[in-house]
Parts: C-alpha cells; sequence; structure tokens
C-alpha cells in the first residue's frame, strides 16, 4: 500500500500543476528465479469523481541472468481514458542498465510511444 502527496497543495494554482492525492494498493509474485508477476490498483483522490481506478498488470522474465523481457497492461480509467500494451527489453549490467519500451494505446489506430531507460550504479 502506498500514499502519494496525501497532505494535499495549494488550491490557486492551476489543476495542471497541482499534486495529487493517490492511493495505490500492488502485489508482485516471484516464480522461481525466472517470473515475475506485478499487479497494481491506483486511485487518484482528486479530479476523480466516482473514485474510478487506474489497473495496471505486467510479466517480467529473464531468459539470462543479464538480459530481461517485459510485457504489460495498463487500464487508465482517470483522467486520459486509455488502454494501454507495452512490450520492452532490458540489459542489467554490473554499472550500467538500460531498457527500452514500446507503448501503444489499443483504443486509438495510430500513435505510439517509445521510452530509453538508463540506470548507472555506484
Amino acid at each position: 500500500f502506498v500514499a502519494y502527496d496525501i497532505m494535499g497543495g495549494d488550491d490557486s494554482v492551476p489543476q495542471a500543476f497541482q499534486t495529487i492525492p493517490t492511493l495505490a494498493l500492488g502485489t508482485s509474485f516471484k516464480y522461481e528465479s525466472s517470473f515475475v508477476f506485478c499487479f497494481d490498483i491506483v486511485r487518484p483522490d482528486k479530479f476523480n469523481e466516482g473514485h474510478r481506478l487506474n489497473t495496471q498488470l505486467g510479466l517480467e522474465t529473464n531468459f539470462r541472468h543479464d538480459f530481461v523481457v517485459r510485457t504489460g497492461w495498463q487500464w487508465r480509467e482517470v483522467g486520459t481514458e486509455e488502454k494501454l500494451f507495452s512490450f520492452g527489453i532490458g540489459y542489467k549490467g554490473p554499472r550500467l542498465s538500460i531498457d527500452y519500451t514500446y507503448q501503444k494505446d489499443v483504443q486509438v489506430g495510430s500513435g505510439f510511444r517509445q521510452f530509453v531507460d538508463l540506470w548507472l550504479h555506484f
């Protein structure tokens, strides 16, 4: 269980820049050392009439000790209503890790996002 920005913010700040109190509940299950299954439910408490939820589901597998493949789904009901599918690969090195993710809204016929994350380990 995680709570973000629960103290609230200043209502005089424009809505796009306000912090939003959010509650999240998540779990993960690891099968042997190769598969990780994750499930999260997130509920923003501000600008969320009807207390709708964002749901996230993911699966990660290591096909070698230093390479990982991930896939996931995200159902956003709050803010921009989207149903996102993502696929990613990553390399976990001793000093440097890199992740690539492709993300697509399956409700929209065109458009996608790509992310590249670099991690430096000290």
